[in-house]
This record gives structure tokens, C-alpha cells and sequence, in this order.
């Protein structure tokens, strides 16, 4: 049962795919057969017990100046590649492995939030580019230097100036002859010591980013009935925020049967049922067991593929506490819920930043839509939350959108166009319109919605590296 698993409580879910590398290396580690989604909680940055060594050389000599254990983040999406490689080093460098990444998303993640030294970045990693994953890093976080193991998809000769620009401190070629890959990693560490002595001479303090109120918004995609896309617009307005740099987590809480998992192509192992039957003790790694990780980035706690969920498992203590994990760590909670005003869904107003309401464009569900609005604002929910969204039938609604607003009494905030070719080839296909028709104006008008969504507390674009170091802000030049 999931709720009885004896796995000690880490600080805060973890969603990056990190193999157990000590039982890889001792040839024995576990295998997912293949098609299968594994979760694992990502294991503590192991303490520095090294305080003053020097890596050594082929023939014994020292390399590099005494200095503290170089932490390092593998980036490779094989794992047992990542731990051969980590044991080859571990041999010859006083070195601390923070973690290892399997795509560039949980590459940028896990060096967010351990800071390492290196990254040693293979180029063939997906979901997100390895160059703009270099260049996140070095505008974000210049102390931490990218290593690029080139496998010759990417031609050094012919993209000096891509990797001068994505702030690549050093390039090797893959497989790596380990002592020019020791080589570059201590060049690399001797020029950030460098630079940050530099920094620290000239006292020039680098402007702190824009303060960014933190976002957490948690927002519900609910309707006074089924069958006007709900589901499908919870799945692609996820992908959307997700691509605006934003950790998303998609919760299917439809106690009628959830289609999140269809939508996706994904096929978990745990649901939400899983969760609810653990009820009062659910915690945090029971949700990390349950999160699946899109291709997207975006993470996903899915219902159950058969069958439907009990509503009295779906109490408010459970779903207050599961809303409140997700808002934690992450920035964005997207929640699809059954169609009416259920006890789960009343159960989540108190805590909702916004509820996207999604309505029909036609008479009878515009009267339908506007009682169920009616309700909303009833039981709590702030008029000023609540984005309504129509979703039109037809290439030309026979009723005027100013008659739809007197109808609903409240604003709209989007009208999603006719487009069901389109929509039926998401749904059969299990991948996000978004993603495969960008330009179709159904994709704007999702896009359109999550822009209002992020609001003005949308993070500027970053101020690269060389103008932090010099001080500059984003739109200064250098004298």
C-alpha cells in the first residue's frame, strides 16, 4: 500500500528522476521495464568532507591548487553512463555529487536549488535545449560553471560563438579521455575563483534581481456541466504556463472519471485514489511517489485509470492538505474538477486564486453558466477570481458577446474559437494543441489566458551575466 512505504520524510517533494547511484555502481540497481514512469525522492547534496585536497593526475601528480571538494551535477539521460562517470571521477577528484539530472528542466531545477560548482551538461539532453540551459545558468547563476560534453551533435568549430553566448565555460568531447575532462573541470574552477576575487576586489556588487512576488497560485478549472472541453483546456493551459519558465503542477480531482492521463499519453502507476486512501497521514513523499513528470515539465498527480473516485474519500482536510503540498513546490496548482458546484469543489474555494469557469456559447448554457457563477460567489469565491471562459460551438454564435456578458452577469475573460479538428486531434493523439499548432488561434487564446494568469507579477527576462558583473542594469551599456 502506498500509504505504509517506511521512506524517511525529506523537506519538500522532489520530482527529478535520480537513480540510486551507490546500488548502480555495485551492480545491482534497480530497472524500469521499458514505457514504465519512475519517481524518485532526489537524495541530500552529500556533506563536503574534504577541506583541503588536490586532484591527482595520470602519473600521480598533483592537479589543480588545494581547494574544497568540487560539488557537481551530472546531466545525462543515461543513467548508467551518469554513474560510470561519477565513479571515474570520484577516483581521481575530492568531489561531492549534488545530484544528477536526466533533461535540462530537472538539470536547471536541481541547480537552482544546490548551487553546485560544476555542471557537467551532455548536449544531448531534452525537453529543454542544453545551450539554453547553459545560458539559464550562467545569466541566473554565474558562480556555477557549465562543462558541455559535446557527442558531436553539437559542432564546436562551427558554434563557438552559440556556446560563447550560452556562457559554456569549457567543452570536452564525448566520451571524455578523463584527464582532459579533470583538466577542464579545475581550469573552470580556477577562472571562477578568479572571477569572484576579482568581483570582491572591485567591489562591485551585482544588482539584486527583481523582487518577484512569489506567484503559488492555485487555480481551478470548473463548469456547470461536462462536454464543453474542461479537462482539455486544464491540460494545455498547464503546457502553456510550463513554457513560460513556471513549475506547474496538473491535479486531476474529476471524482467522475479523470481523462488527464489520456490527454497526456501518460500512464502512471498511482492516482490520486492512492492518495485519498491514506487520507490524514498523507505526506510528502507519498506525493512524490504519485507525481509523474510530462514531457512538458509540467507535473502530474492524475485520478484513477479506472473507475471513478469516492466523493467522501475527496474531504475537504484531504484536499486542502494536497493543494497545500503542491502550492509549495510549485509555482502554479492546476486543478480539474467534476462538472457543478460538488463538495470537492466548494472545499477548495477558501484557497483558490482563480477559477476559470468554463461555459458554452450557446443560450442554454450561458443561463446555466450564469447560475452556476451565481453559486460560486455564494459560497465564497471572490468575483474578482473567477475568469470566465466561453467556448464557442460554432465558426459564427448566433449571440452577441455583449449579450452574453449581460447574461452571465461578469465579465469575460476569453472566448475559446471554434476549432474541432483541431481539438479532436489533441484528444486522440494525447499531446497538447499548444504544442503542435502554436499559431492556430485556439493555441493563442489559451496562451492569451495564461498570460492574464501569470499578470504583472511576471518575472522581467533576465540581466545576462557580463552586465551583473559589471553592474550594469538590463538596458545599460558598457562605457
Amino acid at each position: 500500500m502506498l500509504g505504509t512505504r517506511n521512506v524517511e520524510v525529506p523537506s519538500r517533494v522532489e520530482t527529478a528522476e535520480i537513480p540510486d547511484l551507490s546500488e548502480r555502481l555495485n551492480g545491482h540497481g534497480p530497472v524500469c521495464p521499458p514505457g514504465e514512469v519512475r519517481t524518485a525522492a532526489v537524495p541530500p547534496p552529500t556533506p563536503n568532507r574534504h577541506t583541503e585536497t588536490r586532484s591527482v593526475s595520470g602519473n600521480g601528480s598533483a592537479v589543480g591548487t588545494a581547494r574544497d571538494a568540487v560539488r557537481i551535477l551530472i546531466v545525462d539521460e543515461d543513467r548508467n553512463e551518469s554513474a560510470s562517470l561519477h565513479m571515474a571521477l570520484s577516483q581521481r577528484l575530492a568531489m561531492d555529487l549534488v545530484g544528477v539530472a536526466r533533461d535540462g528542466a530537472e538539470c536547471l531545477n536541481l541547480t537552482r536549488r544546490h548551487k553546485p560548482d560544476v555542471v557537467l551538461l551532455k548536449d544531448t539532453v531534452q525537453v529543454v535545449d542544453c545551450l539554453k540551459v547553459a545560458e539559464t545558468i550562467s545569466n541566473e547563476m554565474p558562480e556555477v560553471a557549465v562543462i558541455l560534453m559535446t557527442t558531436g551533435w553539437i559542432r564546436v568549430d562551427t558554434h563557438w560563438r552559440d556556446l560563447l553566448h550560452a556562457g559554456v565555460a569549457g567543452f570536452v568531447a564525448y566520451p571524455a579521455p578523463l584527464d582532459s575532462l579533470l583538466e577542464q573541470i579545475n581550469h573552470v574552477i580556477d577562472h571562477q575563483h578568479t572571477l569572484r576575487s576579482h568581483i570582491a576586489s572591485k567591489s562591485v556588487a551585482a544588482p539584486a534581481p527583481a523582487v518577484v512576488v512569489s506567484q503559488r497560485k492555485v487555480v481551478v478549472c470548473a463548469g456547470p456541466r461536462g462536454g464543453c472541453g474542461r479537462s482539455l483546456l486544464a491540460c494545455n493551459l498547464a503546457v502553456s504556463l510550463a513554457t513560460r519558465d513556471q513549475s506547474v503542477c496538473l491535479v486531476d480531482l474529476n471524482s467522475d472519471g479523470g481523462d488527464i492521463a489520456s490527454l497526456l499519453d501518460i500512464r502512471p502507476h498511482y492516482s490520486v485514489g492512492d492518495l485519498a486512501l491514506a487520507a490524514g497521514d498523507i505526506e510528502r513523499e507519498m506525493i512524490g511517489s504519485v507525481l509523474v513528470r510530462h514531457a512538458t515539465g509540467v507535473n502530474v498527480i492524475p485520478a484513477p485509470r479506472s473507475g471513478t473516485l469516492q466523493n467522501d474519500s475527496l474531504t475537504p482536510h484531504f484536499i486542502q492538505r494536497l493543494l497545500n503540498f503542491t502550492r509549495e513546490q510549485h509555482e502554479f496548482t492546476i486543478v480539474d474538477t467534476p462538472p457543478g458546484l460538488t463538495g470537492s469543489v466548494r472545499s477548495m474555494l477558501d484557497m483558490t486564486d482563480a477559477v476559470v469557469v468554463i461555459i458554452g456559447f450557446d443560450l442554454i448554457r450561458l443561463q446555466q453558466g450564469a447560475a452556476f457563477i451565481e453559486e460560486l460567489t455564494q459560497d465564497g469565491a471572490d468575483p474578482a477570481h473567477i475568469l470566465t471562459v466561453l467556448v464557442s460551438e460554432s465558426e459564427q454564435p448566433l449571440i452577441q458577446l455583449a449579450d452574453a456578458e449581460r447574461i452571465l452577469n461578469t465579465p469575460i475573460a476569453c472566448v475559446l474559437p471554434f476549432d474541432p479538428a483541431m481539438a479532436i486531434e489533441s484528444v486522440n493523439k494525447g499531446v497538447p494543441f499548444v504544442m503542435t499548432a502554436p499559431n492556430k488561434p485556439l493555441s493563442k487564446a489559451v496562451r492569451a489566458l495564461a498570460e492574464r494568469l501569470l499578470g504583472a507579477q511576471h518575472s522581467s527576462s533576465a540581466i545576462p551575466w557580463w552586465k551583473r558583473v559589471l553592474g550594469l542594469g538590463p538596458d545599460e551599456e558598457a562605457a
